[in-house]
């Protein structure tokens, strides 16, 4: 980012370029000032969830936006739609070039084995509801 720095007199402004008094004024007070730019880039997000009551998951969930790529370390643009009501998910992934580097739409009953679903889940939870049925 640019940066500046400047002398002038503290007395008239007038630039000093050297060491000694001021020459258009006489004075030996200095003025230090330096200027320092830099820019923000910010990047934003919405996520959207339609709740029912007495239910545990949203009836639908939108996300639009950017998201950080943690295993790269950049950032993509993505929509991810899951509709329950129409058993739809549905999902695009796009980086700043206009890649797209995932475009998937399927029913959400086939998304199976993600999420609370991985085989090392579905064995401790099913292991867990074993020990709480009375037998």
């Amino acid at each position: 980012m640019p940066e500046t720095r400047e002398v002038r007199c503290s007395n008239c402004s007038a630039p000093i370029l050297h060491d000694g008094p001021c020459k258009q004024c006489g004075s030996d007070k200095r003025m230090f000032c330096q200027t320092i730019e830099y820019a923000v880039k910010m990047d934003s997000a919405v996520t959207m969830k339609h709740k029912r009551p007495g239910k545990k998951k949203p009836l639908t969930e939108v996300f639009t936006g950017r998201q950080l790529r943690k295993a790269v370390g950049d950032f993509i643009n993505k929509i991810r739609r899951i509709d329950r009501a129409g058993d739809r998910y549905t999902e695009r992934v796009w980086d700043d070039n206009g890649v797209v580097l995932k475009d998937v739409e399927y029913p959400l009953s086939e998304k199976k084995g993600s999420g609370s679903d991985k085989p090392e889940l579905r064995v401790a939870r099913e292991a867990e509801c074993a020990k709480r049925k009375p037998e």
